[in-house]
């Protein structure tokens, strides 16, 4: 069974912020503000939580969340800390929070001989270049990307729904040479 990792999503608040007060007046234990070299805020409400940027039009991303329900607290502190930060009067109702990408990962515990194991698939499904990446690369019909590594190591982004990801993975160990 796959073993979901990481959450990325992204949405908008619907409200413009100005990221250089907001930078000032944030008590959270990361932020980085330099509208030089990049527009937008990057912060995290806790040390090892999801990573928040922020952008002034009000458009945003979380990423490094561990879970779905991490997601959607790290969305629900990130409107609480603006409208006790700001002023700014976000609505819970019109801002938006939509998942982007899901990570998985799977111990296939048996060594993969990736030279060999990219005859069984099609032409156009995978790649394999140890000199430009560690991993076999195969992407399926149905979307996302699988890493497979000669250790047996198996990663997959790119899902936004966790069925699909299962689905995928099934499909994925019927094919390689060993039962899990």
């Amino acid at each position: 069974m796959p073993e979901l990792r990481s959450v990325a999503a992204g949405g908008d608040i619907q409200t413009q912020i100005d990221l250089g007060k907001l930078s000032q007046d944030l008590e959270v234990p990361s932020i980085t503000y330099e509208p030089e070299s990049f527009s937008g805020l990057h912060f995290q409400f806790t040390d090892d939580g999801p990573t928040i940027t922020l952008f002034s039009n009000g458009k945003f991303s979380i990423t490094g969340a561990r879970d779905i329900s991490g997601v959607e607290s790290c969305f629900e502190e990130l409107i609480s800390t603006l409208n006790d930060s700001t002023n700014a009067g976000v609505s819970r109702q019109s801002a938006s929070l939509n998942i982007r990408s899901l990570s998985y990962w799977h111990d296939y515990r048996h060594e993969l001989d990736l030279e060999n194991l990219e005859d069984i698939f099609d032409e156009d499904e995978a790649e394999y270049n140890p000199d430009n990446h560690p991993a076999l690369l195969y992407e399926p019909d149905k979307g996302g990307l699988f890493m497979i590594f000669m250790s047996g190591k198996i990663g997959l982004v790119g899902i936004k729904r966790d069925v699909v990801a299962q689905e995928l993975f099934d499909e994925l160990l019927r094919r390689l040479p060993f039962e899990t």
